[in-house]
């Protein structure tokens, strides 16, 4: 399974940078989410952003869009190291 790292070790919360979207991504892995955080993932489709939530650890899928950018930050405060990778489906 390919992967991209997200999110390293944040323990507050963290707004990640806006990543140019290869068409590839078809989900999420989050690793170690304290009680209270949740991992949020915004995406641009069409010149709209939409924002999709996630409060537990493990693989996620994204929704099946034409995304053009995203990013992903961690919401709340844990001091949980959280680890966010975006699953790839195809080259990486």
């Amino acid at each position: 399974m390919a992967t991209r790292l997200a999110l390293v070790n944040c323990k507050g919360p963290t707004e990640g940078p806006w990543t140019i979207a290869k068409g590839n991504e078809s989900g999420l892995e989050i690793f170690a989410l304290g009680e209270g955080s949740l991992i949020r993932f915004d995406c641009e489709v069409d010149g709209l952003t939409k924002t999709y939530d996630f409060n537990k650890p493990g693989e996620h899928p994204l929704p099946k869009l034409d995304i053009t950018r995203y990013r992903v930050s961690k919401v709340g405060d844990s001091n949980l190291a959280t680890i966010v990778r975006i699953i790839l489906n195809g080259k990486s």
